[in-house]
This record gives structure tokens, sequence and C-alpha cells, in this order.
């Protein structure tokens, strides 16, 4: 009965927490946006990956993702905007067996612009629930195959 209730409060708490999160999410791309410059200019990765869709993503995805990060913040950013999605751009694609789709659905991207000439990043971003995030990498292991 004790391990019911444990597991019970237990599950409360990751509802109450997924719904917190999902609350605070940006409602805009705008506000996205901001809350990416002001984290990445302050090299705050902890505060980027709250604004990514982990939803179906494995832990060694989101290592992989959230390692990426810190790379990026030894250049000097010159601007971050909004941008269209490039043309052709696919959100799912496979390899070796494994079917490879973004977190969210994208609807364009952040592209941020370093000073130094030809150094440039661009990371997808989408809508989900109501809410933007910039999206992550879901594998669908064996999806391939079918």
């Amino acid at each position: 009965m004790r391990n019911a209730r444990m597991m019970l409060v237990a599950a409360m708490l990751v509802a109450w927490t997924l719904s917190a999160s999902a609350k605070d999410a940006p409602k805009t791309a705008e506000e996205l946006l901001s809350r990416f410059e002001v984290a990445f200019k302050a090299k705050d990765a902890k505060a980027i990956g709250e604004l990514i869709c982990w939803d179906g993503v494995s832990d060694q995805m989101r290592s992989m993702q959230m390692d990426g990060f810190k790379p990026m913040f030894q250049y000097t950013v010159d601007t971050i905007k909004l941008a269209p999605l490039p043309a052709g751009f696919k959100s799912t694609f496979e390899h070796s067996g494994v079917r490879y789709r973004t977190s969210v659905e994208v609807v364009g991207m952040i592209d941020v612009q370093y000073t130094a000439k030809g150094n440039a990043t661009q990371m997808p971003y989408g809508k989900k629930d109501g809410a933007f995030y910039i999206t992550s990498t879901v594998e669908e292991k064996g999806s391939a195959e079918k």
C-alpha cells in the first residue's frame, strides 16, 4: 500500500512538472527567440535546454544535443534571428534501419550569425500544443524496415 501511494505521488509530481513546463513554454516564435537569445548570450546551456521539446528523445540524443551547445559559446555572436525553412528542408530521414524525425512540427529556423565571417548555425524550431520549442531528434528504431 505504501509503495502504491509513493508511485501515485511520483506520477503526480511528473504530471505537474510536465504541465508546469508546458505552461511556461514560449507562446510565440518571437518569445522563443528572445528567451533563446538571452540564454545563448549568457552561455547558459541549461536555459537553452529548457526551450527544447524533449518528447520521445533518448537520453543519448539529449546528451549529444546539449554537449553541442558548448562549442558554439566560444564564438562572438553578431545576430540571432528567426528565419524561414530552407528550400527542401526535411523533418525526417532514415539511415541503417532507423527513422529520425523532429520532436515538433518544424515551422522555421533560429539563425545564429557569428562575427567571424562564414561562421553560423541554424536550429529548427516549431510548435506543439500551442507553444514554441527548439526541436530535437527522435529515433524510431526499426521503422525503416517496414
